[in-house]
């Protein structure tokens, strides 16, 4: 735990705020509670979609997905929170994101991107009422 007090409020404050973005834009969110976990939200919109969420100042520092499917980056002097995902097929899920351009992220012989070792689902919108009405 190298992290000093006020660099681990600034973080808690981030996530609390990315939290609270991501259910305006109708996510499930829950928060880890371990001070030293990899990821720092779970989001969900679908019953079938789970995201792992990695919160970070866009201030400095090393930004990584480790192991997570979307990088939330924090401008706080901008009042703004820019998405990167991992997968395009996530982009849908977000009013704005980019997709993420890393080293080490490849197509598999299935088709599903991997990277970190895991695959990352195709993610295909579920139609709702409005669409299919």
């Amino acid at each position: 735990m190298g992290r000093n007090k006020y660099a681990a409020a600034k973080g808690a404050e981030y996530e609390i705020t990315v939290a609270a973005d991501l259910m305006r834009q109708g996510f499930e969110v829950f928060r880890n509670l371990s001070p030293a976990g990899a990821t720092d939200l779970i989001a969900r919109k679908t019953p079938h979609v789970l995201l792992r969420v990695q919160v970070k100042s866009a201030n400095g520092g090393t930004a990584t997905m480790r192991g997570n499917d979307v990088l939330a980056l924090c401008e706080p002097k901008l009042n703004r929170i820019r998405y990167q995902v991992l997968n395009e097929c996530l982009l849908p899920l977000f009013k704005s994101a980019t997709l993420m351009k890393i080293r080490g992220v490849k197509q598999s012989i299935n088709g599903h991107r991997q990277a970190n070792g895991f695959n990352v689902p195709d993610y295909k919108p579920e139609a709702t009422n409005e669409q299919t009405a």
